[in-house]
């Protein structure tokens, strides 16, 4: 459907209507949970059609009173519906958007730190990809648990995002820390090529040792 309606500019004009209705009269801290599932079912059509784009800034308001809520399925309920804008349409959040989400992972409720990590990984950009990471990291590091996934999807982050080599290899470093098993084989790999790439055009033998011996140092 989001193809059709969006090849129509009628269609698109009435849908967007539609939806702008309980997104406008619905207010803001409601607490009726029927109120709730139908602006969260607004919020996740909104996110699957690119020509109702206008109505972002709206959804993310109610999606913040949604974060703020004492009740843990609303709040849960928030980050579904911010995970799923994030994943069509990236809206841009003000710095109080990304402090009300940072502060979810401080909550009691474990369902609800971990949609919250999930979205962080989808909410980081080149601009706020520090915080993100160190966030994450931090997370990790307080726990018991199997946290292999977020350790792979931080080390995906800090290739993707990281221009700056002395910010890379200390936040790789704070990976392998942070990395058990196996996997810390694999992220201290992963810090080697990028300490020491082997396949660099110098291939003077004392070079190649010193390499070898960052390596083992390793």
């Amino acid at each position: 459907l989001p193809i059709a309606i969006n090849k129509s500019p009628h269609l698109c004009e009435q849908v967007t209507s539609v939806l702008i209705t309980p997104l406008e009269d619905s207010p803001g801290d409601s607490k009726e949970l029927v109120i709730q599932s139908l602006i969260h079912e607004a919020i996740l059509t909104i996110a699957n059609l690119p020509c109702c784009s206008s109505l972002v800034p709206l959804a993310i308001k109610h999606i913040s009173s949604f974060l703020t809520s004492r009740h843990h399925s609303t709040v849960y309920t928030g980050l579904c519906g911010l995970e799923a804008l994030f994943k069509q349409q990236p809206p841009v959040l003000t710095k109080e958007h990304e402090k009300s989400i940072m502060s979810c992972l401080g909550h009691s409720d474990p369902a609800i730190k971990k949609r919250t990590l999930q979205l962080l990984v989808v909410l980081a950009s080149a601009d706020n990809v520090g915080s993100v990471v160190d966030n994450i990291l931090g997370h990790v590091k307080r726990q018991e648990g199997d946290c292999s996934q977020l350790v792979e999807q931080v080390a995906a982050l800090v290739e993707r995002f990281g221009e700056n080599l002395d910010w890379k290899a200390s936040t790789m470093l704070r990976v392998v820390q942070v990395s058990k098993d196996k996997q810390r084989d694999q992220m201290t790999e992963k810090l080697k090529f990028l300490l020491a790439n082997p396949l660099s055009e110098d291939k003077d033998p004392a070079s190649v040792l010193e390499l070898n011996r960052v390596r083992n140092k390793l």
